[in-house]
């Protein structure tokens, strides 16, 4: 987080990023962290970087969290986004998490961040703080739990019977997220979507197999519908039937 603070400088996608409660702009917060940081006088844990460094969440409310979830952070679903409280600082997440605000309950979030050239949420601090959003545990750390709250707000989103533009806006930016947080080819994601593009994709569905690399393997199915969402521009109407052919395959065997 020194480094991050260190080189940080203000850009428009932070300036155009606001709280909702506190109506201050993301440059703002971290501008104000830079003087509050170095007054730290021990090692910060995760919820220390989270106070003295307040970075928006996008709220969310989830089911309660089922046996398993640290092992397999896809298992995650989301049942509601809040329409009011939408983008929250992390250091009111705190004073507020499992509260009823507006007639909407949030207890998690999700990072959000548009800076592609300052990315936290791809640094291992923002996959920290990822994890805990999730689990509730600062003691969790999972690299992929950014991917599965992705995924579960997509899945949600996409089981609605009609899209409205609020849903679409929602969607449109887990598409940002994921272009800014993950830009390297070599990514263990980027592996993972060009296998589902490519013409063996019956093998991303795979769930357990010691041959397959890593990146390969697919804990749940919503890390397949997200894959193949993100290619709904590069693939044909055909294969995107031929993917979902198969995923309902997957399901119903």
């Amino acid at each position: 987080m020194t480094k991050f603070l260190a080189k940080y400088e203000g850009n428009a996608a932070d300036e155009n990023l606001v709280d909702s409660l506190t109506m201050q702009t993301q440059y703002e917060l971290i501008e104000a962290a830079k003087i509050a940081w170095p007054t730290l006088t021990s090692t910060p844990c995760i919820l220390d970087i989270m106070s003295t460094v307040p970075l928006l969440l996008r709220t969310v409310c989830i089911a309660p969290l089922p046996i398993g979830i640290h092992k397999n952070p896809w298992m995650v679903e989301v049942v509601a986004l809040p329409s009011v409280i939408k983008h929250v600082n992390s250091r009111d997440f705190f004073k507020i998490r499992h509260r009823t605000l507006n007639g909407e309950l949030f207890n998690s979030g999700y990072l959000i961040n548009n800076n592609i050239k300052q990315c936290i949420i791809s640094q291992g601090v923002g996959k920290h703080i990822s994890s805990y959003l999730l689990s509730n545990d600062t003691e969790y750390f999972h690299p992929e739990t950014d991917l599965a709250m992705w995924a579960s707000v997509i899945v949600m989103l996409l089981s609605k019977q009609t899209l409205c533009d609020w849903m679409r806006e929602e969607l449109d930016l887990i598409s940002k997220l994921n272009s800014v947080t993950y830009v390297s080819a070599k990514s263990s994601w980027n592996k993972y979507v060009c296998q589902v593009e490519g013409e063996n994709f019956r093998l991303a569905l795979v769930t357990e197999n010691p041959s397959l690399p890593s990146h390969l393997k697919c804990p749940h199915i919503n890390k397949f519908i997200m894959a193949c969402y993100f290619l709904k521009d590069r693939l044909t109407a055909e294969q995107l039937k031929s993917r979902r052919n198969a995923l309902n395959f997957t399901v119903e065997t």
